[in-house]
């Protein structure tokens, strides 16, 4: 019993103990935090001194600056990892003081002494992890400044080697050493070729050689047979096709390109894979084989793919729009730019390997660099690209007789194309220029940029010009696929039409920054700078306390438009599906429709700012301070949306009601955010602000049904029997199909006019459309009965008399024709 009751106590003395031992032990784990980013700041200092002294230092090697980029990037990425760390622990502990409400004032009694430590604590917990967001802020600065430093001095270096002079190509003493220098090459050349011959025969590798050539005899037989007759069958040009889509002809020229350039170039780099791996190719014979080898796959590729794409001899599969002739040119040009880029990429290959003398390979750049500009220039000239349909005979179009000889004005489109085309041009003829002058690296280095940069544009133009072919197929009506997505999707032609806009849009944004991406490099930005730089934009935008990530932000994004198109499904499956099944009228069906697509957007819009990373609550504090601004300069826009709110939730006013406001009479076409459209009896449409239709009085002529009253006044002689003018109207009434029966229609004996006897023809249609045709057909179907029954309508009479000047009438004929009838229409 006394050892039950001491453990009791026990058990009592820790559950009332612990609450006073956690702050301890808390206060123990935020000092071992804290010296934990203590000695992490200061290796992070120390680091940073190091390279700050190694960027400095001069004679810095492309290795060591790429081995300091890649340091600088890891201690970037820690820094950022802890300032984002440490932010979010500010925020989390700013949330938890701001639940113990802001400090009593120094009036005020003081606030508990419980609730004065933990303020006390929180408060000295944010300004450690500000402090320690600070530090790795400061040293991302730090690595920021380095890496610019070493962009910097990689661009002076790129510059520096761009300008560099070597011999000028043109000088007597430089052609003389540049040919005894080719004589030497191509004899040492002759020698080592010599070399390996013996050594073939001193190794006995002729069988070995003998068995490489038979392999690859017997790959070329099956690429050139059946590999390549099945590609050609089955995705190359199709002679049934009259006229082949834009995917159609792309995948013909790629699979043409695949069987007549790509294979025969894999199994030429095989063939010199397995020589190089069976020993029948070493040494400096590797670089010589591999380069001339390169530069045969890369020629029979490039020519491959520009006999595929213009297709000379088959108009209706080629790639752009013009005729035989230019085809033809285009197609010579090209083929002869690849064999000159080609053999030039050989050289370099083995230059690289071998060395080259200098004058040699002055003379050298002088020539290739000056043929593949000037074949370039050749390539580009705008007679080429003319587009143009092709003329029966396959040559140039004919002139059509009587189409008047006048230049026609140019597109933006062409003239920035003309512009592109003088800049490319200026750039080609420099390099000629250059490459005289001694200035080979700057030539080499234009030419090689031009190159690849026409070849990028041209893939750049083919895939957007594939992908919307693509879109096109995807989303058009008379396709099975386009039938099939328009039916999922419940789209229309006009969405239809907008969703492809939109895909275009994607794809030319995606193209465009892969291929600028792409094309930084080609004309010397470090590759290290651009992933430096996409690291950085990766990283996030700071902006205030927070930090927004494109990675971030496209994912809000993607959350918005995902709700945004799931909500528009959504409205339309139910306008379209099951609201039609309900009894509800039609403007019940609209406010229903709209009720689901203000709410779908309002969830996507908070579903995606939450999804950047946004906190609402600051959103909210943010609209607080805007309410001012919205109080003074809003208000119209605010009380109008309000007033939209009231009428779905009212619906005082409905889609397809005929109201009155002010002196305009219309139907209810739409009911906005902000307006409500009235279509008028003319045609137009009339934009009503809500808070008009809410607060102003509004004649809904349709609120409780369609039935509409129509009156026809007219006025009938005094010798006329009123009995038998109220039979003849309600005869023609009746008669009229538009006239419903139930209300009735009724005539009133109005009044007894100062010259007819007065009636209205009071009747009802069912539509507010109805009103013109039915009064336009009773009021000819009453005149027409009325001269039947000998009915006549009244005219105003009114008779003159002459009087002298004592009052007496004038007698005899100067009275007769004084007096004058004046008649109109009762």
């Amino acid at each position: 019993m006394i050892r039950r009751t001491i453990c009791l106590v026990a058990l009592l003395l820790a559950a009332i103990l612990s609450p006073l031992a956690a702050p301890p032990a808390a206060a123990q784990q935020a000092e071992s935090d804290q010296r934990m980013f203590s000695q992490l700041a200061t290796e992070w200092l120390a680091q940073l001194d190091r390279l700050t002294l190694a960027v400095a230092r001069a004679g810095m090697t492309s290795a060591e600056a790429r081995l300091y980029r890649e340091e600088l990037a890891k201690l970037r990425d820690a820094a950022v990892a802890q300032r984002a760390a440490n932010e979010a622990q500010v925020q989390s502990t700013r949330a938890l003081l701001d639940a113990l409400g802001p400090a009593p004032a120094a009036d005020a009694p003081p606030e508990a002494p419980a609730v004065a430590a933990q303020r006390k604590e929180l408060t000295e917990k944010i300004g450690s992890f500000e402090g320690r967001a600070r530090q790795a802020e400061l040293a991302i600065r730090r690595c920021d400044n380095l890496l610019a430093q070493l962009s910097s001095a990689e661009r002076t270096a790129f510059a520096e080697r761009l300008m560099q002079t070597g011999p000028i190509p043109l000088l007597p003493t430089v052609l003389i050493d540049a040919g005894i220098e080719l004589v030497d090459t191509v004899m040492l050349g002759l020698r080592r070729a010599a070399q390996q011959v013996e050594i073939f025969n001193a190794r006995g590798f002729w069988p070995q050689f003998a068995i490489v050539v038979l392999i690859v005899l017997f790959a070329v037989a099956v690429e050139r047979g059946p590999v390549r007759k099945w590609i050609t069958r089955n995705f190359g040009r199709q002679p049934d096709i009259a006229e082949p889509t834009y995917a159609r002809r792309m995948m013909a020229a790629s699979a043409e390109g695949v069987a007549i350039g790509l294979l025969p170039a894999v199994v030429l780099l095989g063939a010199v894979w397995l020589g190089v791996s069976r020993g029948l190719i070493e040494g400096r014979a590797v670089a010589v084989v591999s380069g001339a080898a390169s530069a045969l796959a890369f020629s029979l590729i490039a020519a491959a793919v520009v006999s595929a794409a213009l297709a000379p001899d088959a108009p209706a599969w080629r790639m752009i729009a013009i005729n035989d002739a230019q085809a033809r040119s285009l197609s010579r040009r090209l083929k002869l730019l690849v064999a000159i880029f080609a053999f030039d990429i050989a050289v370099d290959l083995m230059a690289s390997t071998l060395g080259v003398p200098e004058a040699l390979g002055a003379v050298y750049n002088l020539v290739s660099n000056s043929a593949i500009a000037l074949v370039l220039f050749a390539v580009t000239q705008p007679g080429l690209w003319h587009r143009a349909g092709p003329s029966p005979g396959g040559g140039a179009p004919a002139q059509v007789e009587g189409e008047p000889d006048e230049p026609t004005p140019l597109s933006a489109s062409a003239m920035r194309w003309l512009r592109f085309r003088l800049v490319a041009s200026c750039l080609m003829l420099a390099v000629p220029v250059l490459a005289l002058l001694g200035y080979g690296a700057m030539a080499n280095y234009l030419v090689n940029a031009l190159v690849w940069s026409a070849l990028l544009i041209v893939a750049y133009l083919a895939l957007r010009a594939f992908a919307q072919e693509i879109a096109t197929v995807t989303l058009d009506a008379g396709t099975r696929p386009g039938n099939w997505a328009r039916r999922s999707l419940l789209l229309d032609d006009s969405q239809a039409e907008r969703l492809r806009a939109w895909m275009q849009i994607l794809v030319d944004t995606g193209l465009s920054i892969t291929g600028i991406l792409i094309l930084l490099p080609i004309w010397g930005v470090s590759l290290d700078d651009i992933v430096t730089w996409l690291r950085r934009i990766m990283g996030g935008v700071s902006i205030g306390r927070y930090t927004l990530a494109p990675g971030e932000a496209l994912a809000g994004l993607m959350v918005f438009a995902a709700l945004y198109v799931a909500t528009r499904l959504a409205q339309r499956f139910l306008s379209e599906r099951v609201l039609p099944q309900t009894r509800l009228d039609r403007g019940a069906q609209d406010s229903i429709r709209a009720s689901v697509g203000y709410l779908g957007i309002t969830v996507a819009i908070l579903l995606g700012v939450s999804a950047m990373g946004i906190d609402l609550s600051n959103i909210a504090l943010i609209a607080g301070a805007l309410s001012v601004g919205i109080g003074f300069g809003l208000q119209n826009i605010v009380n109008n949306f309000v007033s939209g709110l009231i009428m779905l939730a009212e619906r005082p006013v409905r889609i397809g009601d005929v109201i009155r406001v002010g002196d305009q009479t219309g139907s209810v076409r739409a009911i906005n955010v902000r307006a409500t459209e009235v279509e008028t009896g003319e045609g137009a449409t009339v934009i009503v602000p809500n808070s008009l239709i809410v607060s102003a009085p509004v004649i809904n002529l349709t609120h409780k049904n369609g039935t509409t009253r129509v009156d026809i006044k007219l006025g009938v002689s005094y010798d006329s029997d009123p009995s038998k003018v109220i039979e003849v109207l309600m005869q023609c009434a009746r008669a009229n199909r538009m006239v419903l029966t139930l209300p009735q229609p009724m005539v009133e004996f109005a009044n007894f006019g100062p010259s007819a006897l007065e009636f209205i023809l009071k009747f009802y249609v069912a539509e507010l459309a109805q009103i013109a045709p039915t009064s336009n057909e009773l009021r000819i179907a009453i005149l027409r009965a009325f001269r039947e029954q000998g009915i006549a309508f009244a005219y105003n009479r009114l008779d003159l008399q002459m009087l002298d000047a004592t009052g007496t009438a004038l007698p005899g004929p100067l009275a007769a024709a004084a007096k004058t009838d004046y008649t109109r229409p009762a």
